[in-house]
């Protein structure tokens, strides 16, 4: 990041996404991600600012209104239920706020059963991005959005199948496997719940 007039409307920019939903029209809120990679990049404050804006009037959804609020200590009971996202920001960024993120990412990523593909593996991106960033906001959100959309995903090997003897070998066992499946699935994560099966 260049200057603090950068990091300085990147926040803002960062702070006005909440009032986005976790998801946008045809797609997942890419938002944040893109608002600190172009700022990582160099990007103006003038670039960041126009990039919301876009953003804003053609993907953006708004969030709903969040009408309860969740305790600290009962955010596992809310583990993937997708309209919880906005009360589980606010209970990770109060806590945040009391304990410091890192307290907070600890806490969650030790207590939750770890499931990086949740959200088409947005979420712990959006974690990422956050932490990088620094924004008490996207930490939240980051962390609301692995709870609320949690998808944990059990693959066990078949035993039938033998051990591929080199990585172009695992790859035609891959493609044998899939020789005659199709897909019908619009999202990411529903072809990946496809391709788990």
């Amino acid at each position: 990041m260049r200057s603090d007039s950068v990091r300085s409307t990147l926040n803002a920019l960062l702070d006005a996404n909440a009032r986005f939903d976790l998801g946008a029209k045809g797609t997942t809120n890419h938002c944040p991600m893109a608002l600190v990679a172009l700022a990582e990049m160099g990007a103006s404050s003038a670039r960041l600012s126009a990039f919301f804006d876009r953003w804003a009037s053609t993907y953006a959804l708004s969030a709903p209104p969040v009408v309860t609020r969740i305790d600290r200590r009962e955010w596992k009971t809310h583990l993937g239920t997708r309209a919880a996202f906005g009360a589980l920001r606010l209970c990770f960024l109060d806590w945040t706020a009391d304990t410091g993120p890192a307290s907070v990412i600890a806490s969650v990523l030790s207590e939750v059963r770890f499931a990086p593909a949740t959200q088409a593996f947005h979420s712990i991106i959006r974690l990422a991005y956050g932490i990088e960033a620094g924004h008490a906001g996207e930490i939240a959100s980051g962390l609301a959005s692995l709870i609320a959309s949690h998808l944990p995903i059990d693959i066990r090997a078949d035993s039938k199948r033998r051990e591929a003897a080199s990585i172009g070998e695992g790859f035609d066992q891959v493609g044998e496997a899939f020789r005659d499946v199709s897909f019908a699935q619009n999202t990411i994560t529903s072809r990946v719940l496809a391709v788990a099966d």
